[in-house]
């Protein structure tokens, strides 16, 4: 009786074992940056025009709000008010409350609207730039600062839309606005966008956000492990056929 022993084969991988791990970390890079591409964006310069300080009724400026009283600028707007102090968890509650109600007064175009933020002397500076920002990202157009009184106010402000009435003007004036609703577009047969996809997959559109510079030092990367995968798995076979 002929015992044989157990013999062992081994089979070169076709990839070295960590290129599952590499693909891993470089997919949960990916993730983990997405909710980040905002913060990670290159930081913007904003301009602003002020107000002249000192201004004579009779000048130019003389419809500066900052020369209204404070009566009239009281109920210029139905204003909401905001208060920065300077203390961080108010100051967080406060900037969630003035994000509401921008964007309240801005979708509500059927009343005229305004947002009337203060700060305190005790504010911080990076609450002025958050409000810059905000006014900046939700495109307010209509806004002023004040920092001719005590503490600094920050006016913004919207009108409530007035239709054109076209009795009184038989053609449109030069800043007329006429609110167009385009039609939904009609979706497209199902065979049209599986011919558009398998185009796109042919002309290979969907490897462009590889070739970003973010990204091209990982892709070579990982092509050069791919490439010395296959080499470990190509060269010994070909030394073994080989007489």
């Amino acid at each position: 009786m002929h015992l044989y022993l157990p013999r062992r084969h081994r089979r070169p991988l076709l990839f070295p074992p960590g290129l599952l791990a590499l693909a891993g970390l470089l997919w949960l890079g990916c993730v983990a940056l997405g909710p980040w591409q905002e913060r990670l964006k290159v930081p913007s310069v904003i301009q602003l025009t002020m107000f002249p300080l000192h201004v004579s009724p009779n000048s130019f400026w003389a419809g500066n709000p900052l020369l209204l009283s404070v009566q009239k600028r009281n109920v210029f707007r139905p204003w909401r008010n905001a208060l920065f102090t300077g203390n961080s968890q108010t100051d967080s509650t406060e900037q969630i409350f003035v994000i509401k109600q921008v964007r309240y007064i801005l979708a509500d175009s059927s009343h005229d609207g305004g947002v009337r933020i203060r700060f305190a002397p005790t504010a911080r500076y990076k609450e002025l730039v958050f409000i810059f920002d905000l006014m900046n990202r939700e495109n307010v157009r209509q806004y002023w600062l004040d920092v001719v009184h005590t503490p600094a106010i920050l006016y913004a402000f919207t009108k409530k839309y007035k239709p054109v009435k076209y009795e009184h003007f038989p053609c449109l004036l030069c800043n007329d606005v006429i609110p167009y609703a385009p039609p939904p577009p009609t979706p497209a047969p199902f065979w049209v966008r599986f011919d558009n996809w398998v185009t796109d997959f042919w002309h290979l559109t969907w490897l462009r956000p590889l070739l970003q510079p973010e990204w091209r030092a990982s892709v070579w990367l990982l092509a050069a492990i791919v490439a010395l995968g296959g080499w470990r798995v190509v060269g010994p076979r070909r030394a073994t056929q080989m007489p």
